[in-house]
């Protein structure tokens, strides 16, 4: 909630950049899962592009279509443009709990897994001199470390 609170904060006084997705405590540790829902929490805040200035529609003719029966779900204005305002998460089950069946895996459990994915499908393929120095580092590291890297 404090991250979406930051985020959304940022998205309505005009920040275009927050910094720490990933990070925990403060961001002094680095979280694969944190940041797969950081990226989540992006594209919500994102997602909202409400425009509140006043539409071309007249009003008591929108409230009047709404209340005659078919409800505001079926109207044409909101038919139109629902997806204007809807957001649907890849990864919160935006559902009511009672219909929670079936994919039982806890929100840490299913950002892991995109995390991995993610990782997975990367092909970065580090060579040459900066590979040899980062190979020296490790080498060095388990030597002083006592092999435990």
């Amino acid at each position: 909630m404090e991250k979406m609170a930051g985020c959304l904060l940022g998205r309505a006084h005009g920040f275009a950049l927050l910094e720490g997705a990933g990070g925990l405590w403060l961001d002094e540790i680095f979280s694969p899962q944190q940041l797969v829902i950081d990226a989540e929490i992006q594209r919500f805040v994102q997602s909202i592009a409400a425009d509140l200035r006043p539409g071309a529609q007249d009003i008591v003719t929108v409230m009047r279509e709404g209340t005659q029966g078919r409800g505001f779900l079926a109207t044409d204005l909101t038919l139109d443009r629902f997806r204007d305002y809807m957001w649907r998460s890849s990864l919160f089950d935006l559902r009511a709990r009672a219909s929670w069946t079936g994919d039982q895996r806890t929100l840490m459990d299913k950002a892991a897994h995109v995390a991995t994915q993610k990782a997975a499908a990367y092909s970065y393929e580090l060579t040459g001199d900066r590979r040899e120095a980062l190979d020296a580092i490790m080498a060095r590291a388990k030597r002083e470390f006592g092999g435990a890297l």
